[in-house]
C-alpha cells in the first residue's frame, strides 16, 4: 500500500484508493465525469468486461477484457494518466519503430509524436510483474469503455 501522494492527479488517487492501494484519511472528491471516462470505467471494473481502443481513431486494441485479466496502476510517464497492465498483445497493432516492443494502433495515430500506446518490454515503461504489456491510458491515448 502507498501513502497518498499529492503529485498524483485526483482521478488517479480515486482509482488507487478504490482499489485499496492508497491509504490516508483525507477524502478524494469525485469530479464530474463523462460516464464513459476511462478512469471511472476502471474504478468500476468489477461490474464487467472492458474494451480498450485508440483514443484518436477508435481502433480496437483489446476486446472484452475480464476484470481478472488486467490491473490498473499509476503512470510512469507524465503525459499518461494511468497504465493498464495485461498479459497479452493487442488484437491488432502496428510496430512503427525499430523493435516490436512499442505498439500503436493499426493507423499509427501516435507515430508522428514518437509515442506508442502499448509497451511490451521496451525498457522505457516499467511493466508490472506478472504482466507482459502496459497500456498508456489518458486523453488522446488509449481509452477504456465497458464491453
Amino acid at each position: 500500500r502507498l501513502r497518498r501522494a499529492v503529485w498524483l492527479p485526483v482521478e488517479a488517487q480515486a482509482i488507487l484508493t478504490a482499489m485499496g492501494w492508497l491509504e490516508g484519511e483525507e477524502e478524494v472528491e469525485e469530479p464530474d465525469r463523462d460516464p464513459m471516462d476511462s478512469s471511472r470505467v476502471l474504478t468500476e471494473r468489477a461490474r464487467g468486461t472492458i474494451d480498450v481502443m485508440c483514443g484518436v481513431c477508435g481502433d480496437l486494441l483489446y476486446a472484452q477484457l475480464d476484470p481478472d485479466a488486467y490491473e490498473c496502476g499509476p503512470s510512469s510517464q507524465r503525459h499518461v494518466t494511468q497504465e493498464l497492465f495485461v498479459r497479452s498483445p493487442p488484437l491488432s497493432f502496428s510496430t512503427p519503430y525499430a523493435d516490436s516492443t512499442r505498439l500503436t494502433c493499426r493507423r499509427e495515430c501516435h507515430r508522428e509524436k514518437s509515442m506508442w500506446l502499448v509497451d511490451a518490454g521496451s525498457g522505457v515503461v516499467r511493466v508490472r510483474d506478472g504482466y507482459t504489456h502496459a497500456i498508456a491510458c489518458g486523453e488522446g491515448l488509449a481509452e477504456v469503455r465497458p464491453s
